[in-house]
């Protein structure tokens, strides 16, 4: 009985502990007899995410739970396993359910690896692989970076509050965050045109950034140099030279853009999974207000600080700005902490193998305040 059931009905409280009867026995009681459609259709919208994935081994956890989940229920439906289609279920949990990042290329290619492995052994024929560019991706999961550059895309940007240019703006970038999502699961296809769809999606990427950049520079940026002294003088000028940045910036996508055989080397949570963590993406005729994943599991790194003062002294700064928690003499899974409650549903489920350090060291005492709130909101 956990701290979330204070505020649930009997009848509520039975069918929780039903569904997890059922995930750890494989058991189906009366409870839950009238509900496999709905448990079919939870497990199949599931959205999961590993910040930190390195060889994908809890995702791929993740994958086998879900897996055996849905077997149980097929079995429960039909008495056999005999029209279980086993290789159809793990494509559609890793096309629909998976998602991760990590810094490490090498990482992400043994993680892809794995999930192609698990499809292969319920295979009776070879079969070409479904592309994974997408779902498990190269990139810093608390920092946005363009080459070197550090790039904080506001995309909390009321659009529609700047006139024709803002509204203007808004469909751009509603249209393109629908066809970059699109293309994205046609690039899951195993026959799909890889080459072409690519190229399509880092263009729509690229177009994307530009248009939320000009967007900053038009509200928020001061274009003229300002002239004079003191501290309001000293404020404006900063802003002055951060918006020649995200001008540079648009310079940088643009040359970019006219040479297509250059990669695009950005992550950003919500230009990358839109689907999931980006709420200015309609889906079915509506605002998708549900953003977030369902599930953020992993191990995040454990780098110190002193070895991140020496090593990566922007980007540590860049991080103690960003979030909250990074206070003091902070290791680097503190922030892990924080942007994992960041990119999670409302009501969804995180998981980090984590030291129990943070719960007295100093340095987490901001992040021991993060979760004392967000009980106090249950």
């Amino acid at each position: 009985y956990s701290i979330t059931d204070r505020h649930l009905p009997s009848s509520e409280v039975a069918e929780k502990e039903a569904i997890t009867n059922f995930l750890k026995k494989k058991e189906i009681d009366k409870v839950l007899k009238s509900k496999i459609k709905e448990l079919n259709k939870a497990l199949d919208n599931v959205k999961i995410c590993d910040p930190a994935i390195g060889s994908g081994a809890f995702p791929m956890g993740l994958l086998h739970e879900i897996f055996t989940a849905k077997q149980t229920l097929h079995t429960f439906e039909h008495g056999n396993t005999k029209t279980f289609d086993a290789s159809g279920v793990k494509l559609n949990i890793i096309q629909n359910s998976i998602y991760g990042v990590d810094i490490e290329k090498g990482a992400v290619d043994i993680a892809r690896l794995r999930f192609w492995l698990s499809l292969i052994v319920d295979e009776e024929k070879p079969k070409a692989l479904p592309n994974l560019d997408y779902k498990i991706v190269v990139g810093n999961s608390l920092v946005s970076k363009l080459g070197e550059d550090i790039i904080d895309i506001d995309w909390d940007l009321n659009e529609t509050s700047h006139g024709l240019f803002g509204a203007d703006l808004a469909k751009q970038k509603g249209d393109l965050l629908k066809k970059i999502s699109q293309e994205q699961k046609d690039f899951f296809k195993p026959n799909s045109d890889k080459k072409k769809l690519a190229a399509d999606i880092r263009n729509l990427k690229i177009d994307l950034l530009t248009n939320q950049l000009e967007l900053m520079v038009k509200t928020q940026g001061i274009e003229t140099k300002p002239t004079g002294n003191g501290k309001a003088i000293a404020k404006q000028t900063a802003l002055y030279l951060q918006t020649l940045g995200w001008k540079d910036h648009i310079k940088q996508l643009n040359k970019l853009k006219s040479k297509p055989e250059l990669p695009l080397h950005f992550f950003d949570w919500k230009l990358d999974f839109p689907e999931v963590m980006n709420p200015l993406l309609k889906e079915n005729g509506g605002l998708n207000t549900a953003v977030g994943f369902d599930i953020v599991i992993g191990n995040p790194p454990y780098v110190d600080s002193e070895n991140m003062i020496k090593s990566q002294p922007i980007i540590r700064e860049f991080i103690n700005h960003k979030f909250l928690s990074a206070k003091g003499n902070w290791d680097l899974y503190i922030p892990f902490h924080e942007q994992a409650i960041k990119i999670l549903k409302t009501n969804g489920i995180k998981s980090f193998i984590t030291p129990n350090k943070w719960l007295s060291i100093a340095y987490a005492n901001e992040l021991r305040l993060l979760y004392i709130n967000l009980l106090y909101k249950i």
